[in-house]
């Protein structure tokens, strides 16, 4: 139990050169790329391909891998414990008690730590050959405490883990240790699944205008250029959401409700104005990712598609064939209490491929100021239009006096009127 530390070939360890190399190898990296990978190992199929992923990343970054497994003999001793008054009489004598104790304590104890060496060794042999900078570990205790109480008190900047582990039945989406990592970690999380080597593949990477999706994009441009990979920018917006839920509500309001409510022009408003707002607003944030990834040498393709976020990513991704799915931790309307996004949580449980999740924090430095399309200067509006334009809701105010004073520009108008609003509306298919 404990650390096991193995240097690179010509370094000792404890050797103060080998201290000297890496640290003069953290202080050239670029902060945004990895420089201490931790790898949780424990023998199932995706523990291997997370196993080839960690190893190709450390060569790649010149990053050191610590591999870990965690035992958890006490818990066996527990549960054995609790089983002993079921025990036929002839075991309930305390010698004999005694004796069965010292049985199963050296056979799990014991056990379950040379399991663990031969994990290790098998890690090993591969970062050896590999060159590189290594270290193993193997505590015991429960294994996504251990694993986040070596993330909190190491300086790990990655943890590498496969999606589902030896307990994976059919019906299993994601493992019960892979889940507690992913919600808790204070670092960026790839969930391996899927065999084959990213070099060279496709890495499809998510966009919605949050800091973390940035931190996201940038990752995914410097991972791209580091393994030679095909990067993919998608964004996704959701027209068919405001459908289902006038829908929904035009089931439950009075007729006289809803028309105080105004529910046709409303629901009309939606179509016409905020969904054609929405498509603009996702498209500027391919547009930010775009530049993004080529300040980091990058050419990137954009998709924007519309639908369900989670899913429409997910399709995207099983169509290209994508080696790695890149998404932020959280998205736009990230909440104080929320440990992860619903569409990163759904996309890292649901996927067919390695996931990387991937905060802000963890970036190293704050999200750039990206170049945009430099709007049009606003128009003027008669007081009579501004009090009719209040009538919107607020949260769509907003959006409805820019698609009227794009309608007002597209007409040679360089004021917007009570006539021009109206005019913009019928354009709308609003009425007046």
């Amino acid at each position: 139990m404990g650390w096991q530390q193995t240097s690179i070939p010509n370094l000792q360890r404890g050797d103060m050169a080998a201290n000297d190399t890496m640290t003069k190898r953290s202080q050239g990296r670029e902060p945004t790329l990895y420089r201490s990978i931790l790898l949780a190992l424990d023998g199932s199929p995706c523990s291997a391909i997370a196993q080839s992923l960690a190893l190709a990343l450390g060569q790649q970054l010149e990053a050191r891998v610590v591999g870990i497994h965690v035992y958890a003999a006490r818990m066996h001793e527990v549960r054995f414990q609790q089983m002993e008054p079921g025990l036929p009489d002839r075991y309930q004598e305390d010698q004999e008690l005694d004796r069965l104790r010292g049985t199963h304590h050296m056979i799990i104890g014991g056990g379950m730590k040379l399991i663990s060496d031969a994990y290790m060794e098998e890690f090993e042999r591969q970062a050896q050959g590999s060159g590189l900078d290594y270290a193993t570990h193997t505590p015991e205790g429960h294994h996504y405490v251990e694993l986040l109480k070596e993330l909190s008190e190491g300086e790990h900047d990655l943890v590498v883990l496969g999606a589902l582990g030896l307990g994976k039945i059919q019906r299993s989406l994601i493992g019960g240790v892979a889940e507690r990592v992913l919600r808790r970690s204070p670092c960026d999380v790839l969930l391996a699944r899927k065999e084959g080597p990213l070099r060279g593949g496709r890495i499809l990477v998510a966009v919605d205008g949050s800091r973390d999706a940035l931190a996201a994009v940038r990752r995914a441009a410097r991972l791209s250029h580091g393994l030679a990979a095909t990067l993919e920018a998608v964004a996704v917006y959701d027209p068919f959401f405001h459908g289902g839920v006038f829908g929904t509500i035009s089931g439950v309001l009075s007729e006289e409700a809803a028309q105080r409510f105004d529910f046709r022009a409303q629901e009309q408003l939606h179509d016409e104005i905020i969904d054609q707002g929405l498509e603009k607003i996702y498209g500027d944030y391919l547009k930010q990712a775009a530049l993004l990834a080529e300040q980091e040498g990058v050419s990137v393709q954009t998709r924007l598609l519309a639908g369900k976020s989670f899913a429409c990513i997910l399709d995207r991704a099983a169509e290209s064939d994508s080696a790695l799915v890149v998404v932020g931790r959280h998205g736009s309307h990230r909440e104080e209490m929320s440990q992860i996004g619903s569409t990163s949580e759904n996309v890292a449980r649901l996927a067919a491929t390695n996931v990387l999740v991937v905060a802000a924090s963890t970036d190293g430095t704050a999200a750039p100021e990206l170049p945009v399309e430099q709007e049009a200067k606003p128009l003027p509006w008669d007081s009579d239009a501004e009090a009719r334009l209040r009538r919107v809701p607020r949260m769509a105010r907003r959006m409805a006096r820019r698609a009227i004073e794009a309608y007002a520009r597209e007409h040679g108008h360089s004021r917007v009127s009570l006539d021009v609003y109206r005019q913009a509306r019928r354009g709308f298919g609003m009425g007046g």
